[in-house]
This record gives structure tokens, C-alpha cells and sequence, in this order.
């Protein structure tokens, strides 16, 4: 956002004066140095108005409200305009499920001060990219695409700004180069936090966050498309449906390992139903006297069955309470779902 580019100042020196430096559209007011030191100093900088009704009025400042010499006020103004506008195109995006999954896929973008996307309320959904070739370049979109924003502009710094819209398209862009990565990662972060909702007492579980989660993670894995995906989703379906002979699958594969796998929008289960066998004989003495390659046999049906509800669900209709039968199955083999 528009501040102050310079810290150097001398006596006699004439700034623009902002009340509230950070607050877009504020007047600046033209003043003059005095002084830098004091023996009753209140501030940083010591200044006098040279006008408007407040002129010859003197008072010590902090350096931040000095914006800028007054010789660069109208480049200041210049952007602080342009700012105005790309905010308030922006300014439905914060909060919502896209703007959450563009924060999640723009953390990976290295190096890390080559885009900035804002999330604060004041500009939530801007975004700051200090090198656009390099940018584009990441992303696979062309910079006259970038430049074609209406809205777009480059401040008095260099730096690229632009509103929601490119933001979103930068995500997109960057979630299919760097979906593996990407994809990888939120595996990870949802394991753990399904792991701490386990692991927490029922009176502190917050199934709303679950529930975010999930509508953030459909909404990243929609934008990741491409080859080295669907290498992540095999990967992803060996170990769910098998990968692991002679021995049980991972404690923490949950039925979202089979969303992922089979393709298909994640779907929770009920509040007080865990996620993993491995929980649910913890929390309800299931499985005591029971062989490994039988508990195995009951992971594999456990994320098969939700697979399956999850795909009835996608498809639109409304799933309802039917029986499903399960014949034995073994490592790799997929259960006869009937009705």
C-alpha cells in the first residue's frame, strides 16, 4: 500500500503530512521540518503547516505520518487513487472459500517476496508482485494478459499491483504448476488436523472447521489438474486400497485418502464416528481379539464404503440409508457394494 519510500530528511525540508498514513483517500497537508532532536521531544519529527487553517501550527509527528517529499505528492496521489479502486474491486473476496485456497496454493510460490497477497480487511484480495516476467513465467500466463487488467497498474516503486480477479487467476495458474506440492501439503495439514479433532474431548470439537477445510481443499484440488496429479492420486490409491502387503495400512489413512484416490468430493463422517479403526477401537474397545490381517480387511471396507458414499453423493442425487453387504476382502480388493 502507498507510504513513505524515503527515511532521509533534513531541516527546512517540506513532506506531506497524513493524519492516518495507512487510511487511502486522507488529505495531506504541506509542512515544513524544524526539527529532528529536542529536550522535549513527544515524536519523531518536529514540523509547522504551511497551510490551510492550521498554518504556523507547530508539533512533533511520528516518522510515518511523513509520507513522502512534497516534490513526489502527486505520484503519491497518483497511486493512492489507483489503490482506491483496486480495493474496492477486491473487497468481496475476503472470507470466502476461494480467497482461503488462494492463500494456501500462493504460500508456495518461492521465492517468497516475489508476490504478496494481501489478506488484511483494509485490502484483502490485492495483490503485489515485485517481478512480472518471473511471475508469469511460474504461473503460464502471458504479461500482456496480466497488463490487459483493466484495473492493473505499476506504483511509483515498480511493483505490480492488481485487483481479486488476477489474484485468483495467479492461484489457478499456480496451483497447476505446483500441484504435487500443493496437493502433498494439504494431505498432510488435513491428516493433522482430523488427528487433533480425534485426539480433542467431544466438548471442544469444532466440526465447522472441518467443514471449512473440506470446502477449501475440493476448491484447491479443482484447480490442480495435469499429469503429475494424477501420479499423486495413484500414489495416493496404492496406499489406500493396498499398498502395504502382509501388514495394516498407516493409522492415520483416512476415507480422504479414498476421496482423493477415487476422485470424488470429501464427504466427513458423523461427529462421533472416527475417521480411523485405529480410533475407533481406542474410543469404543473395538477390535480387542482381533487379527491384524482382520483389522487390515476392516480399514480397506471402512474407506471403500466411504468412497463410496462420497461418489452416490457427487453425482447429485441424495444419498439414502441403504444396507451394504461386504463380502471378505483382501489386500488391494475393492468390497461389492448391493443394495
Amino acid at each position: 500500500m502507498t507510504g513513505c519510500l524515503n527515511t532521509g530528511m533534513d531541516i527546512g525540508e517540506i513532506w506531506a503530512f497524513r493524519d492516518q498514513p495507512k487510511t487511502l483517500g486522507d488529505p495531506v497537508h504541506r509542512v515544513e521540518i524544524v526539527r529532528l532532536t529536542g529536550p522535549r521531544r513527544q515524536g519523531d519529527v518536529h514540523i509547522r503547516f504551511l497551510d490551510g487553517e492550521e498554518a504556523g501550527l507547530q508539533e512533533w509527528v511520528a516518522l510515518r505520518q511523513l509520507v513522502v517529499p512534497w516534490a513526489q505528492v502527486e505520484a503519491f496521489l497518483t497511486d493512492d487513487r489507483h489503490w482506491i479502486a483496486v480495493v474496492e474491486q477486491s473487497r468481496q473476496a475476503r472470507g470466502s472459500v476461494e480467497f482461503e485456497a488462494a492463500r494456501l496454493v500462493l504460500d508456495f510460490v518461492r521465492p517468497k517476496n516475489l508476490l504478496r497477497l494481501h489478506h488484511l480487511k483494509a485490502d484483502a484480495g490485492v495483490v503485489e508482485i515485485t517481478d512480472l516476467d518471473k511471475a508469469a513465467s511460474l504461473v503460464a500466463i502471458g504479461v500482456d494478459e496480466l497488463h490487459a487488467e483493466p484495473l492493473a497498474f505499476h506504483d511509483r516503486a515498480g511493483t505490480y499491483v492488481a485487483p481479486w480477479s488476477t489474484t485468483l487467476r495467479l492461484a489457478q495458474g499456480a496451483a497447476r504448476a505446483l500441484g504435487e506440492q500443493v496437493l502433498d501439503a494439504l494431505l498432510q495439514r488435513e491428516r493433522e488436523l482430523r488427528r487433533r479433532h480425534e485426539q480433542a474431548p467431544s466438548w471442544q470439537r469444532d466440526d465447522k472447521e472441518l467443514q471449512r477445510f473440506d470446502e477449501i481443499a475440493m476448491q484447491v484440488r479443482e484447480w490442480c489438474t495435469g499429469q503429475a496429479v494424477d501420479q499423486l492420486f495413484a500414489i495416493q490409491r496404492r496406499k489406500t486400497l493396498g499398498g502395504c502387503r502382509g501388514g495394516r495400512p498407516a493409522s492415520d489413512r483416512t476415507a480422504t485418502d479414498a476421496w482423493r484416490s477415487g476422485l470424488a468430493p470429501p464427504k466427513r463422517c458423523h461427529p462421533h464416528q472416527s475417521q480411523t479403526r485405529e480410533g475407533q477401537r481406542s474410543r469404543f474397545g473395538h477390535g480387542r481379539g482381533r487379527t491384524d490381517d482382520q483389522l487390515y480387511s476392516a480399514d480397506v471396507r471402512e474407506a471403500v464404503e466411504a468412497a463410496q458414499r462420497i461418489r452416490a453423493w457427487s453425482e447429485g442425487g441424495k444419498l439414502h440409508r441403504r444396507q451394504i453387504e461386504h463380502e471378505p476382502v483382501g489386500v488391494g480388493q475393492r468390497c461389492a457394494d448391493r443394495r
